[in-house]
């Protein structure tokens, strides 16, 4: 999208819902917009803003007496302010979404809606904006009405809307395609891959097994299966489906990156390691091989290695959320916690609903001891999903640092819930219960975290003897 058609928007949190909607009517008019929510409701934190502001020709502040009163609204805008004043095509302006009397430096900005008063409505400042400065209609269509709309018109229109981001509507042009013309393999495939990309592999795994039973000799349904399955920790089947996938088509580099990924998730690393050499001999400029090639580079100590592919998967493609994701990831395993977040923050400006993502915001600002704030983040990662057992942990462990011993402990149980055979949860559950006096409980969470952490361990030693060992018996 064109620069004069990047708008930053910037607001506090109270007025988070208006500025949703002014945000959202300004993406139906086709323009690109970034925002910056100041509190704890969508902050994408000073590195984002710093990064984004500049790069983009329009900001609009949303004002409100909340607004005037935060600091971090203030410094953006006379950030904005001073941009503009040195470059005269950038424009700098302001949306009263309650009523306030504009600071004095802040008086040359342009009102959206040109008056002096309350914008009453967010969709009609939005139009405002589109209309005056020339922003145009996005170049994807809105969808057709029923009849009018063929079944390749509707995928096509799904995979612009993916590339833009827009997932759920993706989702729906895909739909509609499938309902048009429900035995072609490609319409299930795309559906499927875009659920695997928003996390939701149950649902992928039966769409793509629609692809594989439509187009069974098409080495691309079995792979992109692979991937749900991996996701959906199925990785038997993961393997065996990748499997497939490269019988079909040796040359497919992707099914080899399944593979891959599957085999890191099994920590079969020297396998995994190999399938990965063998998806960049065949594509070297994939990034999602070099991304995979990063996790298990990492996991084997090689960090320097691991940022190394996490760099070059960068390079090929900037806006994977995945390679920031892993390589602030690997930085804060070397304690580079400043960088670590850095990537974090880049990651969330590309997908600020993602609830790893904020956990692992979170992570990266309880390491700086920012804790504070890295509640913030674990709230959000909580709120986008209930189910994070690593957020509950998380938080859990920071308010233990706060001293709110209590507290965690309720934190901790929680993500023992969800997942309680974790030796780490229980570790951390007994730290804390040592700390409150509790040593009896503590010694019973210590002593099942070893029993947990030996028994493989024995059962590996136990198996190798009853195959045979020459000392067995």
């Amino acid at each position: 999208m064109s620069w004069a058609a990047r708008v930053f928007v910037c607001h506090c949190r109270e007025d988070a819902a208006w500025s949703a909607e002014f945000g959202e009517a300004l993406r139906g008019a086709g323009a690109d917009v970034w925002t910056f929510g100041a509190g704890v409701d969508e902050a994408l934190t000073r590195a984002g803003a710093e990064r984004e502001l500049p790069a983009r020709r329009i900001c609009v502040t949303v004002l409100s007496p909340a607004a005037i009163a935060s600091d971090w609204v203030r410094c953006l805008m006379d950030h904005a302010a001073d941009l503009a004043a040195r470059q005269p095509e950038r424009i700098a302006l302001v949306a009263l979404a309650a009523p306030c009397a504009v600071p004095q430096g802040w008086s040359t900005h342009a009102r959206v809606g040109g008056g002096d008063g309350v914008l009453a409505a967010p969709v009609a400042g939005a139009r405002w904006v589109a209309t005056r400065l020339g922003i145009q209609p996005a170049r994807t269509p809105a969808a057709p009405p029923p009849g009018a709309e063929t079944a390749d018109g509707a995928f096509t229109r799904g995979k612009g809307l993916f590339l833009q981001g827009r997932f759920e509507e993706a989702v729906a042009a895909y739909d509609r395609a499938i309902g048009l013309a429900p035995g072609e393999a490609r319409f299930w495939r795309f559906k499927g891959s875009t659920l695997t990309e928003r996390d939701r592999d149950d649902e992928a795994v039966a769409v793509l097994d629609r692809a594989v039973e439509l187009a069974p000799g098409d080495a691309w349904n079995w792979t992109h299966k692979s991937l749900a399955l991996c996701g959906a920790r199925r990785h038997g089947e993961a393997l065996a489906t990748a499997a497939r996938a490269i019988e079909l088509d040796d040359r497919l580099a992707l099914a080899w990156t399944a593979k891959a990924l599957t085999l890191y998730r099994q920590r079969r690393l020297d396998q995994a390691e190999a399938a990965c050499d063998a998806a960049l001999d065949r594509d070297p400029e994939l990034a999602m091989g070099w991304t995979v090639a990063g996790l298990v580079m990492w996991r084997r100590g090689k960090v320097g290695q691991a940022l190394a592919a996490y760099d070059a998967a960068l390079r090929l493609g900037p806006q994977s959320v995945a390679a920031w994701t892993n390589k602030g990831i690997a930085l804060a395993s070397m304690g580079r916690n400043e960088e670590a977040l850095a990537c974090h923050d880049h990651a969330l400006g590309l997908d600020p609903a993602s609830a790893g993502g904020w956990n692992n915001r979170g992570h990266a600002l309880s390491h700086l001891g920012r804790y504070q704030e890295a509640l913030v983040a674990y709230d959000w990662a909580l709120t986008l999903n209930p189910r994070s057992a690593a957020a509950w942990n998380n938080k859990g462990e920071t308010l233990h640092r706060l001293g709110r011993d209590e507290e965690a402990l309720g934190f901790l149980d929680q993500a023992l819930a969800l997942e309680p055979d974790s030796i780490n949860f229980r570790t951390n559950r007994g730290a804390i219960l040592v700390k409150l006096g509790r040593n009896d409980e503590a010694s019973r969470d210590t002593t099942r975290a070893l029993k947990d952490q030996l028994t493989p361990l024995w059962h590996r030693i136990t198996h190798r003897k009853g195959e045979g060992d020459p000392g067995a018996g």
